[in-house]
């Protein structure tokens, strides 16, 4: 979210890294329940899916099928999240109207999965990237490396859920609070230790609020006027006869970008004076020049160049022939097979929704597909397609020569 003082490419990484960052990632709505997919949004004292009186509301329909628990700690609204991260960022901005107006639903701050019984999935704990990025920020730290802090929340969590066997939930009633609403200062009770302490694993209001104090740690004293809540989303699925806490599949929709190791690589990269290839350096560099720009639709030489027969794909995607392209899809067609075919690039294709891009799309696909397939046809024995060995996971194997992918 640091704004780029230049056009360089390290510049554009570390913004492209950072709003990766600082995306707030939304909770599950209520109105999205169904029969296989139930949505609670609760606040301290509440009966939780997973404990007994609850199962009125979670019936399976077949003893081959069990609910799973995605559990979003530190729920609140995305608005209050979206302002105390700009105070962070940029201390002397202001959230203005229009912005407010645009910005919708509930953001978390981590998240787990809990299994029928009532147990956390140890593996399973997602801490949302921007409340570390804040922790960083506010410590003066930089943002590169983030991945790194992201793990030890993670394992953290593990430390504190994966030590103990999995149980049943216990069948004795259960005396909880009176729900009502309260402060973030009253939600924060667990001892200042608790984020360190291994504790059971069985998932009760006592563990969540634990949660929530260790999600909290990272905003210090920012989120002291704030409301939190907690949202469940219960998910029917098929029981596996193999079935425990530590082979549950993660049911969250929201990971952190899967790009933040990559992007810290490439501003390294950057940051060393070492190039990228040319389709990132496309990628990340100025803006073409106005004087190269053609305007297809109203320059008819450019449009005729591009349908040239030098630059027709070889290959077409299996459609009725009064499913043609139109004419400026060919246009892109062309364009891309033209430039890219014996070439390292990037080529944007750019259009309003519906107008034929992921069509196209399939064209040029075609024309990969056809264009290996003669690069093979043209070999004297099979085995010429394939390169030297080499180990992948353990095993042998022989990949396909470059020259063969890339239709030549």
């Amino acid at each position: 979210m640091v704004k780029a003082k230049t056009d360089t490419q390290s510049a554009v990484l570390r913004f492209w890294r950072d709003t990766e960052i600082f995306n707030i990632p939304p909770a599950p709505k209520e109105k999205d329940s169904n029969e296989r997919l139930r949505i609670f949004r609760l606040s301290s004292g509440e009966k939780l899916p997973w404990h007994p009186g609850h199962s009125g509301t979670l019936t399976s329909f077949s003893p081959d099928e069990d609910w799973v628990h995605a559990v979003y700690v530190g729920v609140a609204s995305a608005k209050e999240w979206s302002e105390i991260i700009l105070r962070v960022v940029s201390p002397d901005e202001r959230l203005q109207e229009d912005d407010l107006q645009r910005i919708g639903g509930h953001g978390w701050l981590g998240a787990f999965v809990v299994t029928s019984s009532g147990n956390a999935v140890p593996d399973s704990f997602v801490p949302a990237g921007f409340s570390i990025g804040i922790e960083r920020l506010r410590t003066k730290k930089t943002l590169d490396g983030l991945n790194v802090d992201i793990k030890i929340f993670s394992d953290a969590f593990k430390s504190r859920r994966g030590n103990f066997p999995v149980a049943e939930p216990a069948t004795e009633s259960i005396e909880l609070p009176s729900p009502q609403p309260r402060p973030a200062s009253a939600t924060v009770t667990a001892p200042t230790n608790t984020c360190d302490t291994p504790t059971s694993g069985s998932i009760t209001w006592r563990e969540l609020e634990e949660e929530l104090t260790c999600a909290l740690e990272p905003l210090g004293d920012l989120t002291d006027k704030m409301k939190f809540s907690f949202v469940v989303k219960s998910s029917l699925r098929k029981r596996r006869k193999d079935d425990d806490a530590a082979k549950i599949d993660p049911d969250i929709e929201f990971l952190n970008s899967f790009y933040l190791d990559d992007l810290d690589r490439l501003i390294a990269q950057a940051d060393s004076g070492r190039s990228f290839g040319s389709g990132l350096s496309r990628y990340l560099g100025l803006e073409s020049n106005a004087n190269h720009r053609r305007d297809t639709l109203r320059q008819h030489d450019a449009m005729a160049g591009c349908v040239s027969p030098t630059q027709m794909p070889v290959g077409r995607w299996p459609a009725p022939k009064n499913h043609h392209l139109m004419l400026a899809q060919q246009a892109a067609v062309g364009e891309i097979c033209g430039q890219l075919h014996n070439h390292a690039g990037l080529l944007a294709v750019n259009g309003p929704p519906g107008t034929g891009k992921t069509t196209l799309l399939q064209d040029v696909i075609a024309d990969v597909v056809v264009q290996r397939a003669k690069a093979l046809a043209a070999l004297s024995e099979p085995w010429r397609a394939f390169g030297a060995k080499t180990i992948v996971g353990g095993m042998n194997v022989y990949p396909i020569k470059s020259e063969i992918v890339a239709g030549r």
